[in-house]
């Protein structure tokens, strides 16, 4: 039984002293002079405007120091060779992979060639296309269906479903796993 009085007097007596030490902290506190809120948040405020005004003058020197000096001209020009020398490296290194590690490096298309093939795929496809529509409007059995045109389908868009209505495409689902 003195155990748990010698106990319980401990443990208020631990109590007692952290309240001595909150009351403590509280006074002091209290004591203090305040910080006015308007002060702090001027200061703030005074503090990010002058970040934001050393940062806008580096910008404006940086600005005319790169734009002042070198025309827009010269800028294409670097870029271009810029664009040549990373085309020059990575031919460079192609070669190196082709001839180390068996490499094969995807098809390069001209985009002028690719350009020309496509619209002379396009005219040739809708020359066709102006055949099958001259024989499908003849039809008198399709006078009151509808028809892509009447969405706003352009020709060459019906060019390239005519064109591609030609081909066997096989359609595969997507994989699922079943669960488990």
């Amino acid at each position: 039984m003195e155990e748990s009085i010698g106990k319980f007097c401990k443990t208020v007596a631990e109590f007692c002293n952290h309240l001595e030490t909150s009351c403590a902290a509280l006074k002091e506190s209290v004591d203090r002079r305040p910080i006015p809120l308007d002060s702090a948040s001027t200061t703030f405020v005074q503090s990010v405007n002058r970040r934001v005004s050393t940062a806008a003058s580096d910008l404006n020197m940086l600005e005319s120091m790169s734009f002042g000096t070198v025309s827009f001209e010269e800028l294409l020009g670097h870029c271009n060779e810029v664009l040549k020398n990373n085309q020059n490296d990575i031919s460079v290194f192609q070669d190196h992979l082709r001839s180390s590690c068996n490499y094969i490096p995807p098809l390069d298309f001209d985009e002028d060639d690719v350009k020309d093939n496509c619209l002379d795929n396009v005219s040739l496809e809708s020359s066709k296309l102006d055949s099958k529509i001259n024989s499908i409007e003849d039809d008198s059995l399709l006078d009151d269906s509808l028809s892509l045109k009447s969405f706003g389908i352009s020709d060459v868009c019906l060019a390239t479903i005519a064109s591609q209505a030609d081909f066997d495409f096989e359609m595969h689902e997507p994989y699922h796993q079943s669960p488990q």
